[in-house]
């Protein structure tokens, strides 16, 4: 695991479009688009090139190949506007406003991803991304937040200190459920 580079930046982003394409979460914002994971990896080429700049990036690799990352910043309240004017720009606004409402008052560490190959899952490569970013959390004495998408990711994090930060996030009548947690 390592810091990744700028070249690295579009591995990182199409691993993580990948590992994001079944989320509840994604699935729900981009319902029927047969293009989720190129929108998926759009999205985190970009947030991938400002961790990557801010030092706020991190890289699992097995020989050269990519086969994990995770990104987190320190939260600030500054809404980001969607503008409206399509069923998944909607759903996108929709997640942002419920999942700011809930971060915490305090500074803080917030996780928006962590991404693990299909084929290196349960080899321990979830973990220590978490722990390096947990890591960084003791050093700065901030806590860290984040919200797992599925019962099964709420407890991968629960094994490396996460609880339970509230009731879980419901998105819209009938959309998904986020689980916020909090490490601290």
């Amino acid at each position: 695991m390592s810091k990744p580079l700028e070249e690295h930046q579009q591995a990182l982003a199409q691993l993580s479009a990948h590992a994001f394409a079944d989320d509840p979460i994604t699935s729900w914002i981009y319902e029927s688009l047969s293009d989720r994971t190129q929108l998926l990896a759009q999205g985190f080429q970009f947030a991938f090139m400002e961790g990557i700049s801010n030092d706020t990036a991190l890289a699992a690799f097995i020989d050269d190949t990519v086969v994990g990352a995770a990104l987190w910043h320190e939260h600030t309240h500054v809404d980001k506007k969607v503008i409206p004017d399509s069923p998944f720009t909607q759903r996108l606004q929709a997640v942002e406003e419920a999942t700011n409402a809930r971060h915490p008052m305090f500074n803080h560490l917030y996780v928006p991803v962590v991404a693990v190959h299909r084929e290196h899952h349960r080899q321990g490569i979830g973990g220590t991304l978490i722990s390096a970013i947990l890591a960084v959390s003791d050093v700065q004495k901030k806590p860290v937040y984040l919200e797992a998408s599925s019962h099964e990711n709420r407890s991968f994090y629960q094994r490396y200190g996460f609880r339970n930060h509230g009731n879980p996030i419901i998105i819209e009548k009938h959309g998904p459920v986020l689980y916020p947690m909090l490490y601290s």
